[in-house]
């Protein structure tokens, strides 16, 4: 499912009493099904979230592993945004790893970064060659990634690639190299 049904035709959800629990008229709550709404229903998006981890001297193939774990959480639905981390040696099998847990995702926005360590599933992996995920659908939110990039100038530190900041924002995730 990609949402909670709100069916006024059907009673569904319940209506509450007056201390917030559902009123059922002492039956079960109705078990709805897509092909079988009426016309007055409408979807309301909720937040799913997944997350995977693999440690595997592969770096490609642990980061497919991980993001099979992270999607499974999602059934069907693309992430939203997509979080990647890469525990590894090697600048070229770090990247062809953040490349293929992208293809394995197909999130509209991915982020990530390579580190010492990652965390995932519960459990986390330091100086040994592993890859983290999280992904999560977050319907109605507006995700927009940017990189940025500090150069030095004559008058000190500058940071380019800073977009417009728009009325709508209201969070930022930063990840740093140190």
């Amino acid at each position: 499912r990609t949402g909670l049904w709100r069916c006024p035709g059907a009673g569904y959800p319940p209506e509450r009493d007056q201390h917030g629990g559902a009123r059922w008229a002492g039956r079960f709550p109705p078990r709805r099904r897509r092909d079988s709404r009426c016309d007055g229903c409408e979807t309301v998006g909720v937040p799913r979230f997944g997350d995977g981890l693999a440690v595997d001297a592969d770096l490609v193939q642990a980061a497919e592993a991980a993001a099979l774990q992270a999607r499974r959480p999602l059934g069907s639905l693309n992430p939203d945004l997509a979080c990647v981390f890469v525990c590894g040696d090697d600048p070229e099998q770090i990247a062809a790893a953040l490349a293929r847990a992208s293809s394995v995702l197909r999130a509209r926005t991915v982020i990530g970064c390579s580190g010492s360590g990652v965390i995932g599933a519960a459990q986390g992996v330091e100086a040994r060659s592993a890859v983290s995920v999280w992904a999560a659908v977050l319907p109605g939110v507006r995700v927009r990634a940017f990189h940025l990039e500090v150069i030095r100038t004559p008058q000190g530190m500058a940071i380019l690639g800073l977009p417009e900041s728009a009325e709508a924002d209201e969070v930022a995730v930063l990840l740093a190299d140190p």
